[in-house]
């Protein structure tokens, strides 16, 4: 199978797998995209729409949506993300895997804990979507309220570091998630899906 059937035959499963989420008006509009070869104007359609309208993707969906996005030599979290932007659908176990590469030993720790707790829940139905202009400061003030209080906030000062490499106006998207014995939030770029770090507070 070539590259080009490849991709004609997972937009096609794509669209099936999505019947039930998608109206006929919806599945149109990704269909005219398909009969004139826009491919990834289809690909991004669909995931617009699911983010858009507030649509729960299936397990089915967004596979085909990530194994679409590799087949077009697309990178996969740019697509995801528009769909992460608006739904706690967050993968944990890929960010599991970023935040065992990615965070200091002690917060490494404490977020593996939290994710992987089996009590850990979603703090809210949807995650935050804020420009770093509007968020650095709030991370600001609550590292120096910890440093005052002597309560620590795990990760924090890394979350800043990697909100004053990017620019004012980017969007940064938090996953918070509590358990009984935890409270975190992660933070994913808004634009490329890429991990900023996480902040963890004992509870």
């Amino acid at each position: 199978m070539s590259n080009f059937d490849l991709v004609e035959s997972l937009l096609s499963n794509l669209l099936n797998a999505s019947e039930g989420d998608l109206s006929d008006a919806e599945r149109a509009e990704v269909q005219a995209f398909i009969d004139v070869g826009e491919y990834g104007l289809a690909l991004e359609t669909t995931a617009d729409i699911y983010a858009e309208e507030r649509k729960i993707p299936s397990t089915e969906v967004l596979s085909l949506i990530e194994r679409l996005a590799i087949a077009m030599s697309m990178e996969p979290e740019s697509v995801l993300v528009r769909l992460a932007r608006y739904q706690m659908n967050v993968d944990k176990n890929r960010l599991l895997s970023q935040v065992n590469a990615q965070l200091a030993q002690t917060c490494g720790e404490k977020a593996s804990n939290l994710l992987q707790d089996p009590q850990v829940r979603p703090v809210d139905g949807a995650p935050t979507n804020e420009e770093v202009q509007e968020l650095l400061p709030t991370l600001k003030a609550r590292l120096e309220n910890s440093q005052r209080t002597g309560k620590p906030i795990y990760g924090l000062e890394q979350v800043i570091a990697s909100l004053v490499a990017c620019n004012l106006s980017d969007v940064v998207i938090g996953y918070g998630y509590i358990s009984p014995r935890a409270a975190g939030k992660f933070y994913l770029h808004g634009r490329d899906g890429r991990f900023l770090g996480a902040t963890i507070v004992d509870r």
